[in-house]
């Protein structure tokens, strides 16, 4: 393994992508609220993303969500701060770069220099983005799914019954499946209906004795 740096010293590099040819991250101020972590003691901003050059510099692409975003000077609670100092859920779709910003709302895609646009679902916040049979999906906090064919105009898939965050994605067998939570199910979208795969170890966790609700 050969050591690449932080280009901006944060506590989290939190996405990575290859697109056009290049290796593209993005960096971020991780917040652990809700965990057993405690807080960060690097609280430095990211929200940037960067570009590889030819000769192993980081290269400045801009900050997604950062001309409206809340200053980092204004003292905010939560997650949904408004701030945009983290970058999440690089994609390469159709010849273009998108990316999520999880404490803003929207989806945005990179448009060259250090320029981003919002692209949608402007008024929801994303988890992650998604690729099966030439359609981006987006993974929405709130439960629900979307889709996009040209990467602006979305249309809402529905929601996997039970879930309030959809976390992660994967396709099987050319089938999309998506993780759930607060129950941690599987689902797979079929015909335009979430199908219920039941929980990830389940099984285990009767025989341990032990059941999580």
């Amino acid at each position: 393994w050969t050591d690449l740096g932080n280009p901006m010293g944060t506590n989290a590099i939190t996405s990575i992508a290859e697109h056009e040819g290049e290796m593209y991250i993005g960096v971020s101020r991780y917040k652990p609220m809700g965990s057993a972590l405690g807080p960060t003691l690097n609280m430095k901003p990211g929200g940037r993303v960067f570009r590889m050059s030819p000769d192993g510099q980081w290269e400045d692409c801009g900050q997604p969500g950062g001309e409206d975003a809340v200053p980092e000077s204004t003292p905010t609670e939560g997650y949904n701060t408004g701030k945009a100092d983290s970058v999440y859920a690089l994609t390469s779709f159709k010849g273009r770069l998108y990316c999520t910003s999880p404490y803003r709302y929207g989806v945005y895609r990179y448009e060259g220099g250090q320029a981003w646009k919002q692209v949608g679902l402007s008024d929801l916040r994303m988890f992650a983005l998604t690729i099966n049979r030439g359609q981006m999906y987006s993974l929405i906090n709130g439960g629900a799914m979307y889709r996009t064919d040209d990467g602006e105009r979305w249309t809402d898939v529905g929601t996997p019954e039970g879930s309030t965050q959809n976390y992660g994605a994967i396709i099987h067998q050319g089938a999309l499946l998506v993780g759930t939570w607060p129950r941690g199910e599987v689902f797979r979208l079929q015909d335009g209906r979430w199908l219920n795969h039941g929980r990830a170890g389940y099984e285990m966790e009767i025989m341990g004795g032990v059941h999580y609700n």
